[in-house]
């Protein structure tokens, strides 16, 4: 296993839950493992043709610089929101909706629940692959800020029977972006930026609203004990796999 260092700002469904920042470790090797994805154990996708990265990642760690630890509360946070990649929304991506041809699929929700899953797979990991590239990390880098924040769903993490009590079932999501997510955090790196990970979409819906992963008139994560319960395994998996 390799270990890269990662400074990591863990955010939990858009709100800073930490008193200070927490300066956490990127692990890479088989404590990454995605399902059902792209790239084999390590999470990490074949790079594209518009990516000048590469899918070694015992290269990649040796060409990366150590990036230092940020001096939250000192030094000023500079940053863009990288929305719309791994968490799907009508306002930031219509065209991905309205090519579906189906006016009832409003969210990631419907996106699975109406297509087949290979059909729905290959439309988010073409997203997934064009949305965001290396190409905007260095951009951003250039452009003189020092973060981006990643919303992720909570169906993206890959969850076993030994990670909770509750169900790891995600359905009808489609899954399969962690690959592209734990690429994100080392092109970030690679960038000399700081990741903020913001769990954006929760069990159940922490509030009805597409940016949610499902757009309802009943979200039920804030009366439902369980769904905050298999929230709080999800958190604690996601810095087990790319936290410290």
């Amino acid at each position: 296993m390799m270990l890269i260092i990662f400074p990591i700002l863990l955010s939990f469904l858009g709100r800073i839950q930490l008193s200070h920042a927490q300066q956490c470790r990127l692990l890479v090797g088989n404590n990454n493992s995605g399902t059902g994805t792209p790239g084999g154990a390590l999470g990490s996708p074949t790079p594209t043709s518009g990516s000048t990265g590469t899918s070694s990642s015992a290269s990649t760690a040796a060409a990366t610089p150590t990036l230092a630890p940020f001096n939250y509360g000192k030094d000023t946070i500079r940053g863009v929101n990288l929305g719309g990649w791994f968490v799907l929304e009508p306002w930031i991506t219509p065209s991905l909706f309205q090519n579906t041809n189906d006016t009832s699929i409003v969210d990631e929700f419907t996106l699975g629940q109406k297509l087949d899953n290979d059909t729905a797979l290959d439309i988010l990991q073409n997203h997934w692959e064009t949305w965001i590239t290396e190409d905007d990390f260095k951009a951003i880098k250039a452009a003189g800020l020092n973060h981006v924040r990643i919303p992720l769903g909570y169906w993206s993490v890959p969850m076993t029977s030994a990670d909770t009590n509750f169900t790891t079932s995600v359905a009808p999501f489609t899954p399969g972006a962690w690959p592209y997510f734990v690429q994100a955090l080392n092109w970030a790196k690679q960038n000399g930026l700081h990741t903020i990970v913001d769990l954006h979409g929760a069990p159940g819906s922490q509030n009805g609203f597409d940016n949610s992963g499902q757009l309802t008139s009943n979200p039920t994560w804030g009366t439902d004990q369980t769904s905050v319960s298999r929230t709080l395994d999800i958190v604690r998996v996601i810095t087990k796999k790319v936290g410290g």
